[in-house]
This record gives C-alpha cells, structure tokens and sequence, in this order.
C-alpha cells in the first residue's frame, strides 16, 4: 500500500508539468508553443537511454532505495525549472538540460515499482495475485492523470493566470511557476520520502 501511495504521489507530481508544459513553453520561456514537441522528444529519448542502467543499479543498491533515489533526483533537478524565464540567456538549452535529465530519471519510475511489486509477489507467493496488483497500478496511472489535468488547468485559472503573456522575472509569473515546477518537486520529494520506508523484498528481480 506505501509502494502504492508512493506511485500515485509520484504520478501526480509528472502529470502536472505534463499537462501545463505547453503554457510553461510558451509563456514561461517565451519560446512559443511550437517548441513544446522539441522538449517532450528530448524527455522521452533520456528515458529510453537510460532504461540498460536502471536494472543494474538496482540489483545491487535495492530496487526501493534506487527508485527513491531517482525521485529525489528527479525534484533537486527539476526544481531548476523554476528559475528560468524568458530573460534568461540561453533558457532554451538550460530547460532542455533540465529535460534531458529528469528524461533519464523518468526510467527508473517506468521500470522500478512495477519489477518492486512482481519481486514482492514472487517473495510471498502470491505471483496469481498480479493481474489485480497491476489493475491498481494502472487505476493510479490513469487518476494521478486526470486528477492532474483537473487541478493543474482549475488552479491556473483560480490564480489568475491568462494564457499567452510572456513572462519575465518582473511578470510575476507565479502561479504558472508554482503548478509547473515547485507543486510537482514538492510532491516528488514526499513520494521519494514515503519510498524509502519500503524494503525490497529478499529476492530482486
């Protein structure tokens, strides 16, 4: 159930920036919303790079501990984000770092709780029980999502925030910035925290 929570949290934190990355692209960093497929491609091939690593690190730190870890990595770097703006010199190579890094880390959290949860099956004996594990899995992919959107698109028009105004430091671009970045970190951290109480189970797979 705390691997569970964990996975729900952590999905929640992805799916927001998700959902307002293209305000952010084109707002946030005045790069315009056709930039926006740029980023995501980046995202997704990191995560496609790193998939060989993952496994490894985590047969020999723990799966929990390495997932964790991620995690943690995940909010340090992604917070970055928040610190960039159209002002800022080259803010179109330093948000595609901040892709390509939290891209790489993105593997770890496609791979990591799903071979946690089939070890700790395997384990106890219950490997039949799968398929209603996995369904829970999936019903907290697909809510994490929805419930993202819902509160990421409400949140921005409750804080006042109009679409296609450029930001800059001086434009007060709070509540764009908050959703997108600093919500996201902050609920990252709790998952990675929650994950750290979870102890992999005696054979890894």
């Amino acid at each position: 159930r705390r691997t569970w929570l964990a996975f729900f949290i952590s999905n929640v934190s992805g799916s927001l920036p998700a959902t307002l990355l293209g305000f952010f692209v084109a707002d946030g960093l005045g790069l315009g919303l056709d930039a926006a497929p740029r980023y995501l491609a980046v995202y997704f091939v990191a995560a496609a790079l790193g998939f060989a690593a993952w496994p490894k690190l985590a047969l020999r730190y723990g799966t929990a501990r390495v997932w964790a870890g991620a995690m943690l990595a995940n909010g340090a770097i992604f917070a970055g984000a928040a610190f960039l703006s159209a002002g800022v010199p080259l803010v179109a190579w330093w948000y595609g770092a901040v892709c390509f890094a939290t891209g790489l880390l993105l593997g770890a959290e496609l791979m990591l709780p799903q071979s946690w949860v089939a070890s700790h099956l395997a384990a106890k004996g219950q490997a039949q029980q799968a398929g209603s594990v996995f369904g829970w899995w999936t019903f907290a992919q697909k809510t994490a999502l929805a419930l993202a959107a819902g509160v990421g698109l409400w949140g921005l028009a409750w804080l006042g925030y109009v679409p296609s105004t450029v930001s800059t430091p001086a434009s007060g671009a709070a509540p764009l910035v908050w959703l997108y970045c600093i919500v996201p970190c902050v609920l990252k951290i709790a998952a990675a925290a929650l994950a750290l109480t979870v102890h992999s189970p005696p054979k890894e797979l």
